[in-house]
C-alpha cells in the first residue's frame, strides 16, 4: 500500500524529477556542444567528463520514466557513469590547473610553486615536496574510503504516492553492494596505487599518479555521496533524491560559471605555454 506524502514532499518530489533533472541534463548537453569543439585536451576533458556524466543521468532518467524506479540494472549503469563522468571532470580539472597555473610537469618552465618550496627538483636534486604533500593525500583519502565498510546495509523497499500517482522507492542490497563495498574498495586500490606512482616513478611521477588519483576521486565522492544520503534519508529517500539532484544542478552550474569567467584564458591555444595574457 502506498504512503501518503505530505504536500510540501510531493512537491518536492516533482520538482526534483521535472523540474530540477530536466534543468541541468539540458544544460549540461548545451555545455557538451560548445566545450566539446574546443581544441585544447583538458578543456576537452571537461566536456567529455560532463557527457559521460550526461549519460548516466539518462539511465536515471530511464529508469524513473520507464520502469518506475524498479530497474536496477539502470541505476546501476546510472551510478557508473556519474562515477566515469567525475573522474573524467576530476582528470580536466587537475591538467587546467597544471598546465595553466602550476606548470608542474611542464619541462621548460619554473613550477609555480618554486617561490613557496624554495628549491625545485626540476633543476636541483631535492625532493619534491609537492610531490610527498600529495603521497599523504592519496594515503589519506584510501583510509576515508574506508568509511562506509563498516556499515549495515539500509533496508529501503516502500512505495509512495506523489499527486495521485503511485511511486517505487527502493534501493536494493546489490547497489549498496556496489555504493558502501566495491566502490570503496576500489578507491583504497585506486589511491594507494596513486601513492606508489610517487614513491616508485623517478621521472615524471604526476603524470602517471593523476590518471587513479582523479578516478579514485570519482568512486569516493559517488560511494560516500550515496552512503551518506542513504544514512541520513532512509525514512524519507524523497528528501534523498532531492539533495542528490541539487547537488548535480550545482555541479553543472559551477562547470559554466567556471567556463564562462576564464573563457578567454581556456580557449585561447597556447596561451599556457607563451605566457601571453587573453
Amino acid at each position: 500500500m502506498a504512503t501518503e506524502l505530505s504536500m510540501l514532499e510531493q512537491i518536492v518530489a516533482f520538482a526534483s524529477g521535472f523540474v530540477i533533472k530536466p534543468a541541468y541534463m539540458i544544460a549540461m548537453l548545451v555545455f557538451v556542444l560548445i566545450v566539446g569543439r574546443n581544441s585544447e585536451p583538458d578543456v576537452r576533458q571537461l566536456g567529455a567528463g560532463t557527457a559521460v556524466f550526461l549519460l548516466g543521468e539518462v539511465f536515471c532518467a530511464a529508469d524513473y520514466l520507464f520502469a518506475g524506479g524498479k530497474n536496477v540494472a539502470l541505476e546501476w549503469l546510472h551510478g557508473l557513469g556519474m562515477i566515469a563522468g567525475s573522474g573524467i571532470l576530476f582528470l580536466g580539472f587537475i591538467n587546467t590547473a597544471d598546465r595553466r597555473v602550476l606548470f608542474f610537469s611542464a619541462p621548460g618552465r619554473a613550477c609555480a610553486l618554486t617561490r613557496f618550496c624554495g628549491t625545485c627538483a626540476k633543476n636541483t636534486r631535492t625532493p619534491c615536496r609537492f610531490e610527498h604533500l600529495f603521497m599523504f593525500f592519496s594515503l589519506s583519502l584510501a583510509v576515508v574510503s574506508c568509511m562506509p565498510f563498516a556499515s549495515p546495509f539500509i533496508q529501503i523497499d516502500r512505495t509512495v504516492k506523489v499527486f495521485g500517482t503511485d511511486v517505487c522507492q527502493n534501493h536494493p542490497v546489490f547497489l549498496q553492494l556496489f555504493e558502501m563495498r566495491i566502490y570503496p574498495a576500489t578507491a583504497v586500490v585506486l589511491f594507494c596505487a596513486s601513492f606508489l606512482a610517487l614513491l616508485w616513478i623517478r621521472n615524471s611521477p604526476v603524470g602517471v599518479a593523476k590518471y587513479p588519483f582523479a578516478f579514485g576521486l570519482g568512486f569516493f565522492s559517488y560511494g560516500t555521496f550515496k552512503y551518506f544520503l542513504l544514512a541520513a534519508y532512509r525514512e524519507a529517500v524523497v528528501r534523498a533524491d532531492f539533495w542528490e539532484e541539487v547537488t548535480e544542478l550545482l555541479l553543472t552550474a559551477g562547470l559554466i560559471i567556471f567556463v564562462a569567467l576564464f573563457r578567454k584564458r581556456l580557449l585561447l591555444k597556447g596561451s599556457h605555454e607563451t605566457g601571453e595574457a587573453a
